[in-house]
């Protein structure tokens, strides 16, 4: 039995008080290694023995394996999880191309939407001025019948009559043009959906 260690007394694994000699002494040759140290640092005396660093010649090959060991498990692990399923079924292929088409047509209908809400806009001002111009056409009407009446002569009537004419065939001019851009901003006919 000598490989064997030495089996420690229950009593003995209480937190006992180290000397503070001792502590100092411990401190001052290991302050490099030690933390702040508490009086009840030793546990037993199986473990009383100094903390000693371990030599420096065999520092680096310790850590380098432990690296070399540690990325040759990284690297395996990589390499697993990008193999493909030999066991099960592969995904469908056309499941990316399918988010692809879904996510075009879903472009696509924004973009249609767009437009015709533009169209829409487009529509509702050309016909906000096309009432406007009707009904402009209209009070000069009223006024010029109201003029015509209280004119003194039938020449003045006449003139008068004739402005109105002018500023009549205007307003046409301006209506017509206002319901080419009305028909300009019509929804062109929607294609066939499959």
């Amino acid at each position: 039995m000598q490989g064997a260690s030495p089996r420690v007394h229950p009593a003995d694994t209480r937190l006992k008080p180290v000397p503070p000699v001792v502590r100092a002494a411990w401190m001052a040759r290991y302050k490099w290694r030690m933390r702040p140290v508490s009086p009840f640092f030793v546990s037993s005396p199986a473990i009383a023995q100094p903390l000693r660093a371990p030599p420096a010649k065999h520092v680096a090959p310790v850590r380098i394996l432990l690296a070399a060991m540690a990325m040759g498990a990284c690297i395996a692990a990589h390499a697993q999880s990008v193999q493909p399923n030999r066991y099960g079924t592969p995904p469908p292929a056309s499941a990316s191309d399918s988010l692809y088409q879904r996510q075009q047509q879903a472009n696509e209908e924004a973009r249609r939407t767009q437009q015709d809400a533009s169209r829409r806009a487009e529509r509702d001002r050309v016909g906000v001025a096309i009432d406007a111009n009707r009904q402009k056409m209209e009070s000069d009407r009223a006024r010029t019948e109201r003029q015509r009446a209280a004119a003194a002569d039938s020449a003045e009537s006449e003139r008068l009559r004739q402005e109105y004419e002018q500023r009549r065939q205007a307003y046409e001019r301006e209506r017509e043009e206002l319901e080419r851009q009305r028909a300009q901003a019509s929804p062109d006919p929607e294609p066939a959906r499959p």
